[in-house]
């Protein structure tokens, strides 16, 4: 039998692909078992050898252009199996090569016959002619090569590797499948990626069985032509060639186009008397199905033969080419012309009639005439914008958190300082600031509530993209100041239940930072890690909590647990990792209800990485001290303060916290009702704090009632909203539905896409999405829009519209009554150039309103659903629901109902003990539910019961 390869014309096909001391791969794809085999070589005879030595196993490879040298590591002049990395694109160190491969069709996996070889290789020489000849390019730049089941046409060029050149070179293969190409014989575009791999010369093409009958026979490959020395193609050559490719050309109206929405250029040219030789079929670069008619001769030149063709797309648009240079120039207009002579006459038929025309042509006329025309022809469409329109549209963001606090406020202060030193949201460092504030009370503040103690620890968790938002670099400056004030009472980043219950019984009072906490969240989702659900919500209640731990010992037990526990949690990470290890109960009813959540994505100021500074250091150095001064006052110190609110505060918290339940309950929004019923104990929690951070605070400073209405306004128009948004995020169901697939995937993407891109990141059916976006745009949460370009045609945008608005329930919001003060201090925060307002620091959110003391004699809720205002209080005690008031009968029924609704509860009170827990108890008995203690240890005995609660 004989050799499957022949050496002497590897090495020949090896040193015509490259110099000698190039660096290129010899590549075995599909080697059965062993994957891909491939090795880098610097020398034509061990590559030689390397192939000799798999020729009767495989098809073997090469890259026509030089590899980067430093890839000759992967595997030095040897083969290697088993291989992942292969030679790319960007590897490729220049372009010597444009490869013009060229076959019958034929399917795949199989020899060719020896009239599709002969074919292949007799057009592969008429296209070396064609490029010599017509377009001037020399004669010893090609090379021959029989691949065994066809023809390659190999042209000598030298360009550096970048992707303007090999776009160039791809251009060149498709004008040369555009103009070469026929039912009998097509041109491959596909080989024009830098590193494209032809088959080794002196080896054979095996592709299927050898059918003698059909001849179709195994043949091997072989170098037919190549000169002694090559001539370099100009650049300025293969530019020519790919301007030959054809562009569609704008149709005048729609009544130009023949046969209906496409352009047929057959009917056209019967319509004209044009002799056409035939019809094929192309593929235009964006992928559109043309037709084209090969003309038998040229409109502009009789002696051009089968050199012009007219094309026509699918969408009605056309082209005219001739492919000698003369005619280059020569466009669909310019053919028009002389097809149909009457068309001049027509066009200054309409500018005198007025009837639309380009937008050039229209403003030709008014410069001529002084008259403006509209509608023309190019003018954008109805629902098609510009792409500066398209820029300027505002994108669909979270609300932001703006802070109003005074200018002295240690919160405003941290504030300051974390946006000169880096720019993380600024949601995060007031996160941060709320935190360390919390940190120095431990403990030893408390506001006595006739229902329990409210201690004001806090739980944050900041949500924002990877890197971009900064969260890290937030949380960074926030250990920074925590190390150095509490270097003790940091809590370990990673345990079990029971560790954390043994370092908590060493130490109750801590703080627990996070700046990438995912996979905190995802081992919530381990059966062994259930506990901590429980134990964490008892914890944000500040309640000591026991448990038995079994010892090494057999049968003996330690106890341990936590008393007078004040924990301190400060996490963050992505939307996206924390929805895939989150249910929306644990949100809503669990653990993660203790948190208040931050979710920027709205643009932010960028800031270059600096030299630390001294203006960095002395604002860092003020914060310190602020922060020092309140560990000294309340970190160690042994009693514990009573802190108390004004009077007026109570009164307005009061109808604040009255009115946002019954309004709750009448939306029907039970996740906004549960994110109001934690935020109402958390508005109390930072109104404290605000306190705590005022310049003059000293142990008997009240809660004043502007910092009650600042923590309620923020729950209302930030903590609330956001928590919704977090929830719906959360619930969204990518899996199964589309529709909300959309919606999360345009939401990753800046709130808009290309139709596209849309369907390149959902990978759904085409006709799917069509309906999915048609029910979105119905609901009115996203909208189409054309987006004109003057670079290409028109595109399709999705874009999501502010779902914010449009999902979330509108809050009655609450105001002051205007006094001369009060009406002061708006005007102050309406100014934006005041010298109280300049105070803040120019950090985003933060607003001088206490530049001028005010007085606030009263205060109202105003109505969301056009009712007029329905409570006003004045200073004092907050009137009783006996005493009727004008308007308030519907409130009063509603508030009925939100109590009869609360009594007629039962889950959240446990039938054998009568103790009452914000979570829902999750195990049933006789009807109610009882608490993990009492399943456990059993009902406390009859006069430790806190209520007897009738089976």
């Amino acid at each position: 039998m004989a050799a499957n390869f022949d050496r002497t014309e590897i090495m020949r096909g090896l040193a015509v692909y490259h110099h000698q001391g190039d660096t290129f791969e010899i590549r075995i794809p599909n080697a059965g078992k062993v994957k891909t085999i491939s090795g880098y070589f610097n020398d034509f005879g061990k590559a030689a050898d390397a192939i000799i030595g798999r020729a009767d196993e495989f098809a073997i490879y090469a890259t026509i252009n030089p590899t980067k040298t430093k890839l000759i590591a992967r595997a030095n002049n040897r083969l290697k199996t088993y291989v992942k990395n292969t030679t790319s694109d960007t590897d490729i160190s220049k372009l010597n090569w444009l490869p013009v491969d060229g076959d019958p069709p034929r399917p795949a996996g199989i020899s060719a016959t020896d009239d599709e070889h002969d074919i292949s290789v007799s057009r592969i020489r008429d296209i070396r002619q064609w490029l010599i000849e017509d377009q001037g390019w020399p004669t010893s730049a090609f090379v021959i090569v029989d691949s065994g089941n066809g023809g390659y046409l190999l042209v000598r060029i030298e360009l550096e590797n970048t992707t303007e050149n090999s776009d160039l070179v791809k251009k060149c293969l498709e004008a040369l499948d555009y103009l070469r190409s026929d039912e009998t014989f097509h041109v491959d575009t596909t080989s024009a990626n830098p590193a494209r791999i032809l088959r080794v010369p002196g080896t054979t093409n095996a592709k299927g069985d050898e059918v003698e009958d059909m001849a179709m026979h195994h043949r091997m490959a072989r170098i037919l032509e190549a000169p002694t020395s090559y001539e370099v193609v100009p650049k300025e050559k293969l530019e020519a060639l790919a301007a030959m490719l054809p562009e569609p050309e704008q149709v005048l109206r729609p009544a130009d186009k023949v046969g209906g929405v496409a352009f047929d250029p057959a009917a056209y040219c019967q319509a004209h008397n044009l002799q056409v030789h035939h019809v094929k079929g192309w593929t235009d670069r964006d992928g559109a199905k043309c037709t084209v008619a090969v003309l038998e001769q040229c409109i502009f030149n009789p002696e051009h033969n089968l050199s012009a063709v007219i094309i026509g797309w699918p969408n009605g648009m056309r082209s005219y080419r001739c492919r000698h240079n003369s005619c280059l120039g020569k466009h669909w207009a310019d053919a028009k012309a002389i097809l149909e002579p009457e068309a001049q006459e027509e066009q200054r038929r309409r500018e005198c009639a007025g009837i639309p025309i380009t937008r050039a042509k229209a403003d030709q006329i008014e410069a001529r005439t002084g008259v403006h025309i509209y509608n023309a022809i190019d003018d954008p469409k109805p629902h098609e914008i510009t792409e500066e329109d398209l820029n300027a549209l505002p994108r669909a963001e979270n609300p932001r958190l703006e802070i109003n606090l005074e200018p002295d406020n240690l919160i405003s202060i941290y504030m300051r300082y974390g946006a000169k030193t880096c720019d993380a949201y600024p949601e995060y460092h007031y996160t941060s600031a709320l935190s360390l504030i919390s940190i120095c009370t431990n403990r030893n503040l408390v506001l006595m509530l006739s229902q329990d103690k409210l201690y004001p620890n806090i739980w944050a968790m900041n949500l924002g993209k990877t890197t971009v938002s900064r969260k890290s670099a937030a949380m960074g400056k926030f250990s920074r100041f925590a190390d150095d004030l509490f270097p003790l009472s940091a809590l370990p980043q990673s345990y079990s239940p029971e560790g954390l219950l043994e370092e908590l019984t060493e130490k109750p009072k801590g703080y627990l930072v996070k700046d990438e906490a995912a996979a905190m969240i995802e081992a919530m989702e381990k059966n062994y890690m259930l506990e901590m659900r429980d134990i964490y919500c008892i914890l944000y209640d500040c309640k000591g909590y026991r448990r038995k731990i079994r010892s090494s010992q057999r049968n003996k037990q330690s106890e341990y647990g936590a008393k007078d526990p004040f924990i301190n949690i400060l996490c963050a990470t992505t939307p996206e990792a924390f929805s895939k290890h989150t249910s929306l109960l644990d949100l809503t009813s669990g653990w993660l209800l203790r948190f208040i959540y931050t979710f920027p994505t709205y643009k932010k100021p960028y800031m270059h990485f600096k030299p630390i500074c001294d203006e960095d250091q002395s604002a860092y150095a003020e914060v310190l001290s602020r922060l020092s001064y309140l560990k000294g006052l309340l970190y160690d110190r042994e009693d514990v303060i009573d802190i108390k609110l004004d009077t007026e505060a109570w009164a307005y918290y009061q109808a604040w916290q009255e009115q946002r339940e019954s309004e709750l309950v009448d939306t029907g929004d039970d996740i906004q009702l549960a994110f109001f019923g934690r935020l109402a104990f958390t508005a109390l929690k930072m109104a404290i704090l605000f306190t705590v951070g005022r310049a003059d605070y000293t142990e008997e400073t009240n809660v004043s009632l502007a910092h009650v209405q600042e923590a309620c306004r923020q729950a209302d128009t930030y903590f609330i909203p956001i928590g919704r948004i977090i929830a719906d995020f959360v619930a969204m169901d990518e899996t199964n539905n589309l529709q909300e697939k959309v919606l999360a995937t345009l939401g990753r993407n800046s709130s808009r896409l290309k139709w596209t891109a849309l369907m390149q990141k959902t990978h759904a059916d085409k006709d799917k999405l069509e309906k999915a976006v048609a029910a979105l745009v119905e609901s009115e949460e996203v909208s189409e829009i054309n987006v004109n370009s003057k670079s290409h045609k028109p595109a399709r945008w999705i874009l999501l519209k502010d779902i914010n608005k449009t999902r979330s329930k509108t809050l009655k919001t609450i105001r002051y009554a205007e006094t001369k003060d009060t009406k002061d201090i708006k005007d102050t925060k309406d100014t934006k150039d005041t010298k109280d307002s300049s105070n803040s620091g120019d950090v985003p959110g933060i607003h001088g309103i206490f530049a001028k003391k005010a007085s606030f004699d009263s205060f109202a809720i105003d109505g969301s659903l056009g009712e007029d205002p329905s409570l006003s209080v004045a200073s004092g005690p907050h009137p009783r629901r006996d005493e009727p008031t004008p308007g308030k009968a519907k409130e009063d029924s509603d508030l009925a109902k939100f109590k009869a609704g609360v009594q007629s509860r039962s889950r959240n009170t446990c039938r054998l003990c009568g103790q009452h827990f914000e979570v829902p108890l999750r195990t049933g008995y006789q009807g109610g539910y009882i608490c993990e203690p009492c399943r456990r240890d059993g009902p406390p005995p009859a006069h430790a019961r806190l209520g007897e609660v009738k089976a």
